[in-house]
């Protein structure tokens, strides 16, 4: 039987440029358990040269109210996706939105040498479980 270890998971969300296809990731943020208290780390991401300016959404903007004008003020992608690796270290990623897993991947195809990361589902979390 697998026990569940809550400190082995870190809970990852992102906003991005659209919902279309070719969107991309503008902030990134991570949760996890350390000890007894919960940990958080979070990063706006400056726009990647190779990310199309055609995926900017006015109306996503409306909804995550935040503007590009910020972006340009962040870190840069590839700094984004060293941080967040080195934050995420050993934890298994888990998230409610299928879509973080292609933001992922776009964020981590800026930053040399990435190690390839799945995004496992939050109902895997239910499968330890007794209920």
């Amino acid at each position: 039987m697998t026990t569940f270890a809550p400190s082995d998971y870190a809970f990852i969300d992102f906003e991005a440029s659209s919902l279309y296809q070719g969107s991309w990731p503008i902030e990134v943020g991570l949760a996890w358990i350390e000890g007894d208290s919960i940990k958080s780390w979070s990063s706006l991401i400056c726009p990647a040269d190779s990310w199309s300016m055609l995926y900017w959404s006015p109306e996503s903007a409306r909804v995550h109210n935040i503007p590009l004008e910020w972006l340009y003020g962040a870190p840069s992608a590839e700094r984004v996706a060293q941080d967040m690796l080195s934050v995420i270290g050993d934890r298994t990623l888990i998230s409610d939105a299928p879509a973080d897993q292609v933001w992922l991947s776009r964020l981590l195809e800026t930053c040399k040498e990435a190690p390839a990361i799945t995004v496992e589902p939050l109902a895997d979390l239910f499968r330890f479980s007794e209920v």
